[in-house]
C-alpha cells in the first residue's frame, strides 16, 4: 500500500513537472477583453477604465479587515460587506479629509467600513452612516445625506475564485459594468466549484498565485507573449537553454479574435489532449490563466494559476495532486518571476530613455526571427489602439534605480498579501525560535555532560550530540526557509 501511494505521488509530481514545462503552451489571459463595438465607439481606442480586472484571489482576502489595492494608477480599498454578503471596492480616500480607508477597520456592530482618522462610517453602497463630530443627530443626518459624504464605489463581482473590479467609478459604472461580463476561463464553471463547464472534475496542478511586479502592464504582457525566453531566463527552474527546440512555437488563433481586439486575445496556447503517462487515460486539457493587471506607473500585478481537467484520472491520483502546500508551490513560482524581474525592469527603463530621446520600440528593438512576430503584433496594437496605455507615464527613466533587494523583494510583492505564505512564515518563525533554543540548550548540555561526566555513558553522550546536531541543522534550514519568504538574489550567471 505504501509502495503504491509512493508511486502515485511520483506520478503526480511527474504531471506537475510535465505541465510546468509547457509554460509556453498554456492559455494566457493577459488583458481585459472588449467588444469591437465599444472600441469602435471610442474611435478605435481601447477603453481601459471600462473593463473588469481581477485584483485578487478570494482565498487570500480576510473578510474581517480592509485591503489596500491599486488599479489604473488609483488607490482602492477592497472590503467585505457582511450586510450585502459581497466584496466591495471603494476609492481609497475618505471624503472627509482624504485619509486612506484601507487603514480603517470593519465595525463588527453594523458591518460598516470605518475611517480610522475621524471615525466616519460607510455602507457597501458608499453612503456615509456615521459622523461622530456632528453636533446632534439632525446635523449628522444632514451631512450624511449630502452626496459629498459618499465614498466612490467601483462595481465588483466574484467569479471563478477571483475578485473582479470595474475600472471606473462614475455614475454610469454600475449600468455599464452590468452589460459586459468579465473575461472568465471558458472551460471552467463560473462558481468556482472545482468543475469544468462539461461537468468534469478540475484539479489545481499548481496553486493560485498573485504577485506585484516592478514593471508596467505592457512589458509584462510582452514577456508572456514571448515563450522563447523561458529556456534562457528560467534555465534550471522552468527551462533548459541547451534545448534543441528553443524559440520554436506554434500559435493558433481562437474564435475570440478579431482585428479590433488586442492581439493577445486572439492567441490560444491551450494544451489539448496532452498525455502525461497517467493511469486511467489522458488529461483532457490543462489551462494556465495568467491575468495581467495594470496597477500603477511602472507597476503591474499578475494572477497565475494552473488547472487540469481530471476526467479519466484515478480518484487517489486527484487527491494526491492537492497535497503539496500552497506556500511551497509559491516559493517555486517566486523563483520563476525572480528570473524576469531585473531584466524586465531595466528593459523598460532603457526603452523609456530611448523614447525620451525621440526613439521608439521599432528603432530600439531588433526582432528578425519568427519568434518575435507576436511581440511585434502586440507592440503595433499597443501603439495604434491602446490610447497611450492604461496609465500615463508608465515608465519614467528619471526614477531612482531601485536596488536588487527592492526588485527581487518577495515579502511586499507577495508574501504579505498571500494567506498561505504569511501563515507559513509565521509558523516558521515560531519554530525557528523554538529549535534555536533547543540547539543552544542541547549544545550546552553536551558540553556540561562531557566536562562533568567524562562523556559517560557513551549512549547518553551520543544522544545529546545527535539532538544538538539535528536541532542545529533544523535551525539553519528554518533560517533559509524564512529568508525565502523575503528575498532571494537571482543571479543568472550562477544558473549552470
Amino acid at each position: 500500500m505504501l509502495q503504491e501511494s509512493s508511486t502515485l505521488k511520483r506520478r503526480v509530481d511527474a504531471v506537475r513537472a510535465a505541465v510546468d514545462t509547457r509554460h509556453e503552451q498554456a492559455t494566457a489571459h493577459c488583458s481585459p477583453i472588449q467588444t469591437s463595438t465599444q472600441e469602435a465607439a471610442n474611435g478605435g481606442t481601447f477603453d481601459w477604465a471600462r473593463q473588469w480586472y481581477p485584483l485578487a484571489f478570494v482565498e487570500d482576502l480576510d473578510p474581517g479587515r480592509p485591503h489596500a489595492m491599486e488599479l489604473l494608477g488609483k488607490r482602492l480599498v477592497i472590503w467585505y460587506d457582511s450586510r450585502q454578503h459581497k466584496w466591495t471596492a471603494f476609492e481609497d480616500r475618505c471624503p472627509h479629509r482624504l485619509a486612506p480607508l484601507s487603514e480603517g477597520r470593519i465595525e463588527p456592530s453594523d458591518g460598516t467600513l470605518m475611517c480610522s482618522y475621524h471615525g466616519w462610517r460607510f455602507r457597501g453602497d458608499g453612503a456615509c452612516t456615521r459622523i461622530p463630530q456632528a453636533l446632534d443627530a439632525r446635523a449628522e443626518d444632514t451631512a450624511c445625506s449630502s452626496g459629498r459624504s459618499c465614498a466612490a464605489v467601483h462595481p465588483t463581482q466574484v467569479s471563478q475564485g477571483y475578485v473582479w473590479v470595474w475600472g471606473d467609478c462614475s455614475a454610469s459604472a454600475a449600468a455599464e459594468s452590468a452589460l459586459m461580463p468579465p473575461l472568465l476561463i471558458p472551460e471552467l464553471s463560473p462558481d468556482d466549484t472545482g468543475q469544468a463547464t462539461d461537468g468534469g472534475p478540475v484539479i489545481s496542478a499548481a496553486s493560485r498565485y498573485a504577485r506585484d511586479l516592478p514593471y508596467s502592464w505592457d512589458v509584462l504582457v510582452e514577456n508572456f507573449l514571448d515563450p522563447s525566453h523561458v529556456s534562457f531566463a528560467h534555465h534550471g527552474v522552468q527551462g533548459n537553454r541547451e534545448s534543441e527546440n528553443v524559440g520554436v512555437f506554434e500559435i493558433s488563433p481562437t474564435d475570440r479574435g478579431d482585428p479590433m481586439h488586442p492581439p493577445q486575445e486572439a492567441i490560444s496556447m491551450d494544451v489539448k489532449s496532452a498525455a502525461f503517462g497517467t493511469r486511467g487515460g489522458k488529461v483532457k486539457w490543462s489551462q494556465m490563466p495568467m491575468f495581467v493587471v495594470p496597477t500603477g506607473p511602472g507597476r503591474s500585478r499578475v494572477l497565475w494559476w494552473l488547472i487540469v481537467h481530471a476526467d479519466g484520472l484515478p480518484a487517489p491520483f486527484r487527491a494526491l495532486a492537492g497535497l503539496k502546500p500552497r506556500w511551497a508551490d509559491h516559493l517555486t513560482r517566486n523563483l520563476v518571476f525572480d528570473g524576469d524581474n531585473i531584466i524586465l525592469h531595466i528593459q523598460e527603463r532603457v526603452l523609456a530613455e530611448d523614447r525620451r530621446k525621440g526613439g521608439s520600440w521599432r528603432r530600439s528593438y531588433f526582432m528578425p526571427t519568427q519568434a518575435d512576430r507576436i511581440v511585434t503584433a502586440f507592440r503595433q496594437w499597443f501603439e495604434e489602439r491602446a490610447g497611450g496605455g492604461p496609465i500615463a507615464g508608465n515608465a519614467d527613466a528619471d526614477r531612482i534605480e531601485p536596488s536588487r533587494a527592492v526588485l527581487l523583494d518577495r515579502y511586499s510583492s507577495h508574501t504579505r498579501h498571500c494567506k498561505s505564505c504569511s501563515q507559513a512564515l509565521g509558523v516558521a518563525k515560531v519554530l525557528q525560535v523554538a529549535v534555536t533554543a533547543l540547539a543552544v540548550l542541547s549544545t550546552l548540555g553536551l558540553a556540561y555532560w562531557v566536562g562533568s561526566r567524562g562523556g559517560q555513558p557513551p549512549l547518553v553522550t551520543a544522544g545529546i550530540f545527535l539532538l544538538a546536531a539535528a536541532s542545529t541543522a533544523a535551525t539553519v534550514w528554518l533560517r533559509n526557509l524564512v529568508q525565502k519568504f523575503y528575498f532571494v538574489d537571482y543571479v543568472h550567471a550562477d544558473k549552470h
